[in-house]
């Protein structure tokens, strides 16, 4: 496949050149189109997992699905009725769950949470920055990490692990009171 990679490399850079302008144009817009994807792929995680609560005795689970473009996150944050939130936020294409209490913050939801983590068999790692002390748990999805592989997560139905994964942890920490 690697001479046929180069076949193809060589032929896309020839039509770039030859077509410049518009190539630049479409270099220029490319981000956009990237952040239009990682939305339409955290929408799906967003459908899968309410097609779990629907069917789960969990009960009632809040969620958000916020874009901030000055700081490039885009993000799906599950708040739990306890005060806990999970996100799943794709950054330059360097997609991490984050879990933490950002209603509540105290050191004895972060030992709640800490003693949940010990337990947990979900591959959840202490949160090793300092920039927001109430992130307590943090994961980093590996397989989305540039645009090639979103289209292959996309295409594979990624959405659906996701979105088991995350439902894993709600089912973890909903009852952490």
């Amino acid at each position: 496949n690697q001479t046929t990679d180069n076949d193809m490399s060589t032929e896309i850079i020839k039509i770039i050149n030859e077509n410049f302008e518009a190539s630049a144009e479409i270099f220029k817009n490319f981000e956009k189109s990237l952040r239009m994807k990682q939305l339409e792929f955290l929408e799906s995680i967003k459908g899968e997992i309410l097609k779990r609560q629907a069917t789960s005795e969990i009960g009632d689970i809040n969620f958000k699905l916020e874009i901030t473009q000055e700081l490039e996150k885009d993000f799906f944050e599950i708040t739990l009725n306890n005060g806990f939130c999970i996100f799943f936020r794709i950054k330059n294409m360097n997609p991490i769950i984050l879990v933490g209490n950002k209603s509540a913050y105290s050191d004895e939801n972060k030992d709640k949470l800490n003693t949940a983590l010990k337990n947990s068999k979900l591959g959840l790692k202490n949160v090793d920055w300092i920039t927001d002390e109430w992130f307590v748990w943090r994961y980093k999805w590996n397989g989305i990490g540039n645009p090639t592989q979103l289209i292959e997560a996309i295409e594979n139905n990624e959405q659906i692990k996701i979105a088991e994964y995350l439902y894993t942890i709600v089912q973890e920490i909903e009852n952490i009171r």
